[in-house]
């Protein structure tokens, strides 16, 4: 009964899988390049690569009724991929692939998932778990961007230490850095332990800081809309099915 159970809730509720996966990635991306280190044994670009493997399941598992799982399930093993693979052989060119790859994979998600929440007739536990998806799927795709403004454009990050002092983070290699920046200026928080210091990265962070707003603005009025438009529908379809008071 109580897998059945679950197997009904997954159905129900799978943008709830994704949801789960991004907090799990949220809270994991400070720590992952020691995690990765002392329990896979990972180092450098592939430090990152449990948090993605995370990310393509969850969002394999999420899509999987749609028609769109196969291309996201291709694209994020061709990003995995060249995670390690620009680890083994350490080149430029791969680095910045892979950066693009996982950009590119964030984005597909992303848009799979704005869609099914904008285009949804109504509002439900599902839809609410899209949106709140949506929202951080922007946190992790600017994350993977800063990357690569930070392998472009190096020293554009600075991690700083609890005495004010600037750490020596090497912040391509240690990637969940970027993430977790990204998601402290989404939210407006602005922790100031991550400093961007070039022009384009103080560029890119007021613009997340603009796009996160938006996002939630946009969100919650469309949402609104879409229950009360729900809620005026089944008050006239119980006004319809009254009978005549001379009846």
């Amino acid at each position: 009964m109580g897998s059945a159970r679950k197997a009904d809730f997954l159905k129900r509720y799978p943008f709830a899988i994704l949801l789960a996966a991004l907090f799990l990635l949220l809270m994991g991306s400070p720590f992952s390049g020691r995690l990765a280190r002392e329990a896979f044994g990972l180092t450098a670009q592939a430090s990152i690569a449990p948090l993605v493997l995370l990310l393509i399941i969850s969002a394999g598992l999420s899509l999987w009724s749609m028609k769109h799982r196969g291309v996201t399930i291709f694209c994020g093993g061709i990003a995995l991929a060249l995670v390690f693979l620009s680890t083994i052989f350490s080149q430029d060119a791969l680095t910045v692939a892979h950066l693009l790859a996982q950009s590119i994979f964030v984005f597909y998600v992303s848009v799979i998932v704005a869609k099914a929440v904008f285009r949804s007739p109504i509002v439900d536990g599902n839809i609410l778990c899209g949106a709140a998806c949506l929202y951080m799927l922007t946190g992790v795709l600017i994350g993977f961007i800063y990357c690569l403004v930070e392998f472009l454009v190096p020293g554009s990050f600075q991690v700083t230490n609890v005495d004010g002092h600037l750490s020596h983070t090497t912040l391509v290699v240690d990637p969940g850095w970027l993430v977790y920046f990204s998601f402290t200026t989404l939210t407006t928080v602005g922790l100031g332990d991550i400093l961007p210091t070039s022009p384009v990265a103080r560029s890119f962070a007021a613009l997340e800081a603009v796009i996160g707003q938006i996002i939630v603005v946009v969100m919650i009025a469309r949402l609104v809309g879409i229950n009360v438009a729900q809620i005026t529908s089944q008050n006239h379809g119980m006004k319809n099915r009254r009978p005549p008071s001379g009846s």
